[in-house]
């Protein structure tokens, strides 16, 4: 076929694209149902937790690699999928299979994985079908570490990827080889591929059914991310068009990178600091160009999960070092590691030294209400002193650059002033032993109802308080945000937030502390500027989010976003919140939503 075509699907992912097709088939090939013999039981089993640790690793790995995007759907769908790769009951199943009816381990994973996977489909509804894809492309992954295959082979630059659908594993790295565009035959606004797709940047059309049988590989293809079509072997004339709509976008995103380096101050003159989260170190490079003001939060954690059990204080502290020079001359918050259970145990070195009621404790029944953050921290068995004493050292060795330390999911003033004397007592354990320490400031996350309440009881022992804004909706409405059946209800723009928001800045100003946001709400479109009506003026975010959040910032007068947010505050709903945001800043903002795909249709 020479002749162009034109297939529709979902637009999902917004911006124009051209490139030659790469097709990737891959429906997967089916596993017998093999069965070993009593003696090969052993070598089965070792074959599936090897498997088990090599998908695991794959995954940490591509969270890593996916740490500097905006969106936290990817992010969130990948921990989901390495939290399945490491969940303990359905291992239990898989080896049960293998132990007692002497499967294969490719067998028993297929066998368990499909069971789990019907039992979410028989309940209907998208989003439990949404799940039930979740863990086939887990055993997927499973199958792959079984028989030696890695991801998905890169493709070269500058393609426009047509699939069936698009595993989160590989669509990081697709970003990295330069992927512009993509089309998957399955899919719909709210799926997982349409979720990465945004997270990723690229433009995007999801369910055009037709899409493998009739594109073949070197095809040349537009991808209209606006009006959900597929252009197949476009003319010249079409193909001119093409590219001058990209360049166009491309024009009004590069204006935005841009401007955001410069000084950030709203229409009437008010100083906002922007500032990056980031989950690697190797992140801060470049970050200042993007217009970062600093590292606002820096996710210590995937240090410890990319090194189970090996991640030594000498190599923290040249990590951390490094990251410091980075970023200079601007400030680097450290937030000491945030982990539940099961990953505190892979992170501890093994050995007499950890704790035995971390390694041997039971798979939490409640994962979202399981023991993390600071409270868990502090039964570390040495782990957090190490952090503690290594982010010191760091700030010895480059004491130009502005350090601070903020600790995770406080619950308590008690939990708090634990973690302030282990502070003190490495503080005064490097200067006995001759090491000059520059000043720390130290904070506290608000991220749950509790801390909320008695932030007034935090201040007085903090230099300043970070609202996540992620955890405080989740554990506020009662929301699991990895749930997509029920992450819905959790909007960045959800009342409750709005008046948790409110009231620790009010307490905080009366204790003359700073107040961060460094959740998802702060990159938000519709939520931004509530939160600068609110009284926030230091936001984090990933850093391509940084550029539309300076427009935004410097597009909005802070005296009106006052006015919207005290209007806000009065609202119960936060579909009447979002009406009120669109019709009042619809003038100042409105091009630069529909621009970027933000603009909300309202009935």
């Amino acid at each position: 076929m020479t002749s162009s075509f034109t297939l529709a699907g979902v637009a999902v992912s917004v911006g124009v694209a051209i490139g030659p097709a790469w097709v990737i088939d891959a429906r997967g090939a089916p596993v017998g149902q093999r069965r070993v013999t009593r003696e090969q039981v052993p070598h089965e089993l070792a074959r599936l937790r090897a498997a088990a640790d090599r998908a695991h690793a794959e995954l940490v790995e591509a969270l890593a690699m996916a740490s500097d995007l905006p969106n936290g759907p990817l992010r969130d769908i990948l921990e989901a999928h390495r939290q399945l790769t490491c969940d303990t009951t359905v291992r239990a199943h898989i080896e049960q299979l293998i132990e007692e009816e002497l499967a294969s381990a490719e067998s028993a994973v297929v066998r368990v994985m499909q069971g789990f996977a019907r039992s979410l489909e028989g309940n209907g509804g998208p989003h439990l079908r949404e799940l039930a894809h979740d863990v086939e492309q887990v055993a997927g992954h499973l199958l792959d570490a079984l028989a030696g295959h890695g991801p998905a082979a890169e493709p070269p630059a500058g393609v426009v990827l047509v699939v069936r659908d698009l595993p989160p594993r590989d669509a990081v790295r697709l970003r990295e080889r330069g992927v512009v565009g993509l089309v998957a035959t399955h899919g719909s606004a709210t799926s997982h591929t349409a979720l990465l797709a945004r997270a990723l940047g690229i433009p995007a059309v999801v369910g055009v059914r037709d899409a493998l049988t009739t594109i073949e590989s070197g095809a040349l293809v537009e991808v209209d991310g606006f009006a959900g079509a597929c252009h197949v072997r476009p003319s010249a004339e079409e193909q001119s068009r093409a590219r001058a709509r990209a360049n166009r976008f491309e024009t009004f995103v590069r204006g935005l990178v841009e401007r955001a380096r410069e000084p950030l101050r709203t229409a009437d003159q008010v100083s906002i600091e922007l500032r990056a989260n980031i989950e690697l170190p190797s992140e801060g490079r470049g970050l200042l160009a993007r217009g970062a003001q600093g590292v606002g939060l820096f996710r210590t954690e995937y240090l410890f999960l990319s090194s189970p059990g090996s991640l030594t204080e000498d190599s923290q502290a040249r990590t951390y070092a490094q990251l410091l020079r980075d970023v200079a001359p601007h400030a680097v918050t450290f937030r000491t590691f945030d982990l539940g259970v099961e990953e505190l145990a892979r992170a501890l070195p093994s050995g007499p030294s950890a704790p035995a009621a971390l390694r041997s404790a039971p798979r939490a029944a409640n994962p979202a209400l399981a023991p993390r953050g600071l409270r868990l921290a502090l039964q570390s068995g040495g782990l957090l002193e190490r952090q503690l004493r290594a982010v010191l050292r760091a700030s010895a060795d480059v004491p130009d650059v502005p350090v601070e330390l903020l600790f995770p999911m406080v619950t308590s003033r008690s939990e708090l002033l634990r973690a302030l004397a282990l502070l003190s007592d490495e503080r005064a354990g490097l200067r006995a032993a001759g090491v000059t320490l520059p000043a720390l400031r130290v904070g506290a996350m608000i991220e749950v109802p509790a801390a909320v309440v008695m932030v007034d009881a935090l201040l007085p022992h903090v230099d300043f308080v970070a609202i996540g804004t992620n955890d405080l909706l989740q554990y506020s409405l009662a929301v699991d945000r990895a749930d997509p059946l029920s992450s819905r209800w959790a909007r960045p723009f959800e009342p409750v937030l709005l008046r948790a928001v409110h009231h620790v800045v009010q307490q905080a100003r009366a204790a003359d502390k700073d107040v961060r946001v460094c959740g998802d709400a702060a990159a938000d479109p519709i939520a931004l500027p509530l939160l600068l009506g609110l009284g926030v003026r230091h936001l984090s975010m990933p850093p391509p989010a940084l550029p539309v959040a300076a427009a935004i910032v410097r597009r909005l007068a802070h005296s009106s976003v006052q006015q919207v947010a005290r209007a806000a505050l009065a609202l119960a709903d936060a579909d009447e919140i979002e009406k009120l945001v669109v019709s009042e800043l619809r003038a100042s903002l409105g091009d630069l939503w529909a621009e970027q795909g933000y603009a909300p249709t309202l009935g």
